[in-house]
């Protein structure tokens, strides 16, 4: 569960890095270092995926239980963020602070969660490809 979900937060985070910083940064300054960037939001990815491919046995996927618990981790998260947002009266991430109304806020979220379950299978399939073939 870790490789897609660390998918997900690094690809939308470089993404909206790229391409609108005020969405990360709301006066549209970096406030931290390259480095640390890479730290936080590249490594993690890379050596999950490193672990995945090279260091782990072969992966059994569970469908439906694997679903439904990305789909539960998904739905604390939101909660959750709603709970700050609701507590605090601002959003704990500018990108959804950003946001015109709840609707987009719950279908960017949403969207996320698809892509990262996409995602998840995806990687899965491959990872269960790749050491099939080795282990011949």
């Amino acid at each position: 569960m870790v490789v897609p979900v660390e998918c997900v937060i690094a690809g939308l985070y470089w993404y909206l890095v790229l391409t609108d910083v005020f969405h990360i940064y709301p006066d549209g300054h970096k406030y931290l270092p390259f480095y640390v960037d890479i730290q936080m939001h590249g490594i993690p990815f890379l050596t999950g995926l490193a672990e995945m491919f090279f260091f782990s046995e072969a992966l059994r996927i569970h469908r439906v239980k694997d679903a439904c618990c990305y789909l539960l981790f998904a739905l604390f998260y939101t909660s959750w963020s709603s709970f700050c947002a609701y507590m605090d009266g601002e959003w704990p991430y500018p990108v959804l602070q950003n946001q015109a109304s709840d609707w987009e806020r719950y279908s960017m979220m949403g969207n996320a969660t698809m892509v990262g379950l996409a995602i998840y299978f995806i990687i899965s399939e491959v990872h269960i490809r790749t050491t099939a073939k080795t282990s011949q």
